[in-house]
């Protein structure tokens, strides 16, 4: 599979704390500002997605640093995967040089599956709406996954050096009453089958192993800045939620799966989490 590689540059890690009022459900929805690069120089990968990327620009900025150079961006909070759709739509008909698409998605469109809604897993009716819910997500991530196969194989009949990526950044788990595990691990399930099934062209991110699905942000630790997640339960903090995610995508951005994990030393209880960097990181 042909990759997209770019150089590296050290980061200057920053320290933000951020509480922000979410909506509910799994999603990471709510008014926010887009996040819009300054000065794109490359064009060759986009992200797409919701708040995952959009929220503060944490992801997108992060992997700007890694690269060296500032991708375009072109997700939205809020968005579900109809909205998502229409991002590559839309990306694929102004920007004709796109090569790689980083996109994330699904969750926004799962509000019934909050902690409480499927308190009755396995067998009960919330959690077989939610689950009901996942299925139909995981169908029109077909469909999508679907148009952009015929992408990459017109590109590759004509011979352009078009899309031939698509690196899928499964969703971390929240606080847990912002969302059950299981609703989580079904709706990464149905993402991951589908991106399996395009595997010639589609890679998948799973990066539920960044942290305990049990972690929560609670008023004990206001600090968000030493937590992967904000106080609001869903969204990523700038320092230890967003970069250990970037780095799995720049190990898929790079084609260097060669992972480990290092220990967070830096942090304080309660957090759990472990931040894994790719083998040739150059800023440890």
């Amino acid at each position: 599979m042909k990759m997209t590689v770019f150089s590296k540059k050290s980061i200057a890690a920053k320290l933000i704390a951020i509480g922000i009022v979410g909506v509910p459900g799994l999603g990471c929805g709510g008014a926010v500002d887009k996040y819009q690069p300054d000065n794109v120089s490359e064009y060759g990968v986009v992200t797409i997605g919701d708040s995952y990327f959009d929220w503060n620009g944490f992801i997108p900025e992060y992997l700007h640093d890694l690269a060296g150079v500032v991708y375009d961006d072109a997700s939205v909070s809020g968005a579900g995967i109809g909205a998502i759709t229409d991002q590559y739509n839309t990306i694929i008909a102004t920007e004709h040089t796109v090569q790689t698409i980083i996109i994330n998605g699904g969750a926004n469109d799962l509000d019934m599956c909050t902690e409480s809604n499927i308190a009755d897993h396995p067998n009960g009716p919330g959690w077989t709406a939610c689950k009901d819910a996942i299925a139909v997500v995981g169908n029109e991530i077909g469909t999508l996954l679907d148009s952009m196969s015929a992408k990459v194989a017109a590109d590759d009949l004509a011979g352009i050096d078009g899309l031939t990526t698509v690196i899928w950044a499964g969703r971390y788990y929240p606080a847990p009453d912002k969302g059950g595990k299981d609703a989580i691990d079904e709706l990464n399930r149905v993402t991951k089958n589908e991106c399996d099934i395009n595997d010639s062209f589609c890679i998948y991110v799973d990066t539920r192993a960044l942290w305990d699905s049990t972690f929560a942000t609670t008023n004990d630790n206001p600090d968000s800045a030493l937590n992967p997640i904000q106080p609001d339960g869903k969204h990523l903090t700038e320092l230890v939620g967003a970069p250990p995610i970037g780095d799995l995508l720049w190990c898929a951005l790079t084609g260097n799966d060669n992972v480990y994990y290092r220990d967070a030393s830096i942090l304080e209880p309660p957090v759990e989490a472990k931040t894994e960097w790719c083998a040739d990181n150059s800023n440890q």
